[in-house]
């Protein structure tokens, strides 16, 4: 009976040490999150100081790693990487205060977006169809306004990849129309 006491002491003894050593490596990992300055808008610009583990061979960081994540989105005009010119079907114009129009098929369907700030990213939501769409056929006033169509992340280095999530009606996507904008929105832009 005390052979088997004190093997259930030392297993538990054990268990509790690696623990102890777990919260101290979580500790110091906080420590590479540092804060750099806060901007004038009194949102805190973030900068996260690499450590060993997040580099690689060349000596870029870990695309996995925290530090790819933790740059702010700012409003302003992105262009579309893969777009040779220029034109309101290859461009986001992000504006956190005021309503956007988006270019969903260039030509034919165009859409007033509004963005929103959740976090590290950008939420876009449907906000109303654009003057400039000539499909009618499309039932744009069930189309939820409080459900993201997209959603916009940071890709580092003045870069930002849309995310498309498609339209839905009463918070169920639309499967006749979610497709709409993903060929042409879906994609990495670059800051003009």
């Amino acid at each position: 009976m005390f052979k088997k006491l004190s093997f259930l002491f030392a297993i538990l003894f054990i268990a509790f040490s690696a623990c102890k050593d777990t919260e101290k490596n979580d500790g110091e990992e906080l420590e590479d999150y540092r804060p750099t300055e806060v901007q004038k808008s009194g949102e805190m610009n973030a900068e996260y100081i690499e450590s060993s583990d997040t580099d690689t061979s060349d000596g870029k960081a870990d695309p996995g790693s925290e530090a790819t994540n933790s740059i702010n989105i700012n409003s302003g005009t992105y262009i579309k990487e893969s777009a040779s010119a220029a034109n309101d079907c290859n461009v986001l114009d992000i504006d956190l205060s005021a309503s956007k129009e988006i270019c969903l098929v260039e030509g034919e369907i165009y859409a007033n977006v509004r963005y929103q700030k959740d976090g590290e990213k950008i939420n876009v939501f449907y906000d109303s169809v654009s003057s400039k769409t000539s499909r009618k056929d499309i039932p744009w006033n069930k189309f939820d306004q409080n459900k993201p169509i997209a959603v916009i992340t940071s890709s580092g280095n003045n870069q930002i990849s849309l995310d498309w999530q498609g339209f839905s009606i009463n918070q169920e996507t639309a499967v006749d129309y979610a497709l709409l904008g993903k060929k042409n929105l879906e994609a990495t832009y670059n800051k003009n």
